[in-house]
This record gives structure tokens, C-alpha cells and sequence, in this order.
């Protein structure tokens, strides 16, 4: 009974601070109040967080892989669904543990359960710069792109930002169920849709705006990137050093 009641306050919670996000989103200009737009944005995370953590926390491997097919629209009528747990596990990360490594070859693919990843490339000269965000409702699908397609190694690595549960699978085995059926196909063809979609919004406006425009845009669009990652991480996407991000932010509040 107390359990229900608490669901329930966290619930109603959720909703009034996601009405008062989107409203501060709306109508936020460099004017506004930064500190008060981080403090909703905090709420949120801490709300969204809670409400998770209270659901997966006791769940086992085999009952997150069933979620994870109910999550794609897998029932468990279809002829190959056997098959598709067969060829499913579970990887539970620690904070900085690494999922992709550099110059690895891997078919794997990847779904974030829960928590988040950060991508980073890794020059000649051994420099890393971060190239991406992953969490368990953005880019939550990732795979070795030039391994699958190419047969190369990785120019980069996949590290969890946070304790980080993933469902993994082979690629190329699961692209053979998926084939035959043209609902899962279409699925996974609007989810790579999306990511080039992302990939090219991220590129077009970073080339196209200033530092101080792009995380404008930034906070507008993608505001959960603030919540979830190190605001190294964020420097080091936009191509700006810490420090510079730091003067930046306290523009955007004056």
C-alpha cells in the first residue's frame, strides 16, 4: 500500500516538473534564469531516475532480455523467439568500463537497458575526443559500424558513464530473424534512420554556429545530455575546453 502511494506521488511529481521543463524549454532566451532551468532539469533526472531504478532494480537477466523483446514488439508467439533469447545476453557495466574497445573487431550489437555511454574517438596522435552520447532513450542502439560493414578495427570506444545494463546480441545472426519478419525490419530501419538523422542535426549545426549558439541549441534540443554527463565529456563533443564551456554557461546566465 505504501509502495503504491509513493509510485504515485513520484508519478504526479514527474508530470508537474515535465509541464514545467517543457514550458522553461519553450521560452527560454540567454535572458532567462540558468540557474533555474538546471534546477528543473535536475528534478526531472531525479524523478525519471527513481521511477526506473524502482522498476528494473530486482528484475533478472532473462526477465530484462524478455523486456527488451516486448520493447521491440517481439511476441512470444512469433516462431523465432527461442531463438532470439538464444542469441541474446545481458552485460551489466561499472561506471568507465568499456564496451566497445579501441581497435577491436566485434559484430555485436547493443541495446542500453539502463544507464548511458559515452563514444570517443581516438586520433594517431593518441588524443580522445568524444564523439557521442548514448543513454536508455537516445542512440540506445549501438554497434561497431566499421566492423560489421567494413571489417575494420575501431577508431574509438564505447565507455559506460554511469553503471550501465546492456542487452547484447550478434548482429549479423539477429539481422537473419529479423528479415523475415517485416515488422522487426522496419523497426530497426526507423531506428537507423534516426541516428543518421541525429548525427547529421549535430553536424550541421556545430559547423554552422558559434560555441555559444551551438549550446543554446544544445540545451533547447538535447537537454538531458547536461543531466547525465560530465561537462568534460560536453567540452570535449563541442570541441571546446572545459574552462571555455564554464565561461560560456555563465554568459548564458548573465
Amino acid at each position: 500500500m505504501k509502495q503504491a502511494i509513493l509510485l504515485n506521488f513520484i508519478s504526479l511529481l514527474h508530470k508537474i516538473l515535465t509541464t514545467c521543463f517543457d514550458k522553461v524549454l519553450v521560452n527560454w532566451s540567454p535572458k532567462s534564469d540558468f540557474k533555474f532551468l538546471l534546477l528543473i532539469m535536475y528534478l526531472y533526472e531525479y524523478t525519471t531516475g527513481w521511477n526506473i531504478k524502482y522498476r528494473i532494480v530486482k528484475m533478472q537477466d532473462s526477465q530484462i532480455i524478455e523486456a527488451f523483446l516486448s520493447i521491440i514488439g517481439t511476441k512470444k508467439e512469433a516462431e523465432y523467439y527461442h531463438d532470439f533469447i538464444m542469441a541474446t545476453r545481458v552485460l551489466h557495466l561499472r561506471k568507465n568500463q568499456k564496451l566497445v574497445e579501441y581497435q577491436n573487431q566485434s559484430s555485436a550489437m547493443s541495446f542500453i537497458f539502463k544507464g548511458s555511454l559515452v563514444r570517443k574517438i581516438i586520433n594517431p596522435r593518441g588524443e580522445k575526443r568524444t564523439i557521442m552520447f548514448h543513454t536508455d532513450g537516445f542512440h540506445e542502439f549501438i554497434k561497431s559500424y566499421d566492423s560489421i560493414y567494413f571489417h575494420n578495427h575501431t577508431d574509438y570506444e564505447v565507455i559506460a558513464n554511469e553503471p550501465t545494463t546492456i542487452v547484447s546480441f550478434d548482429y549479423l545472426k539477429i539481422m537473419e530473424i529479423v528479415r523475415s519478419d517485416l515488422r522487426l525490419l522496419n523497426y530497426f530501419t526507423e531506428k537507423t534512420e534516426e541516428l543518421l538523422m541525429t548525427l547529421d542535426l549535430f553536424r550541421n549545426y556545430h559547423l554552422s554556429l558559434t560555441s555559444e549558439e551551438y549550446l543554446r541549441w544544445l540545451y533547447r534540443n538535447y537537454n538531458f545530455i547536461f543531466l547525465k554527463f560530465p561537462s568534460k565529456e560536453i567540452a570535449s563533443f563541442m570541441g571546446i575546453t572545459p574552462v571555455w564551456l564554464s565561461k560560456l554557461k555563465a554568459k548564458l546566465n548573465s
